[in-house]
């Protein structure tokens, strides 16, 4: 019983785990370089006061808009990037038809957050 338990256990954090790290996703076009340590975050263009180049694009998509920004401020980081430029915010809803309500099959309707990103290099 207490080994039957313990895989239990086990199971439980593993599907925690998968559900955590599955909740963000990032997709990214554009040049790498060698990791940066550091990245700023910009929401105006304006506020940028040292020249760049734009190397490239993100989105980041999860359930929670501050999530989300971390986990493009981590991947600009892994991509070589000196800072990002928040270009938009938006939600993408869809439709789960695997859901069921009293053995009925119904449509729940959901919806990601999204942030769009320019990565940006110093010069």
């Amino acid at each position: 019983m207490k080994n039957c338990m313990s895989q239990i256990g086990k199971s439980l954090v593993i599907v925690f785990v998968l559900f955590v790290t599955s909740c963000v996703s990032t997709d990214y076009v554009g040049i790498s370089y060698d990791a940066t340590d550091s990245v700023q975050v910009y929401y105006d263009e304006e506020n940028i006061t040292v020249a760049y180049e734009i190397i490239g694009r993100a989105l980041g998509e999860g359930h929670r808009f501050r999530k989300v920004r971390s986990k493009l401020v981590e991947r600009a980081k892994e991509e070589g990037a000196d800072a990002i430029l928040i270009d938009g915010l938006g939600k993408d809803t869809y439709a789960n038809n695997n859901y069921t309500l009293n053995g009925q099959l119904g449509v729940r309707v959901s919806s990601k957050d999204q942030i769009n990103a320019t990565f940006l290099r110093y010069k």
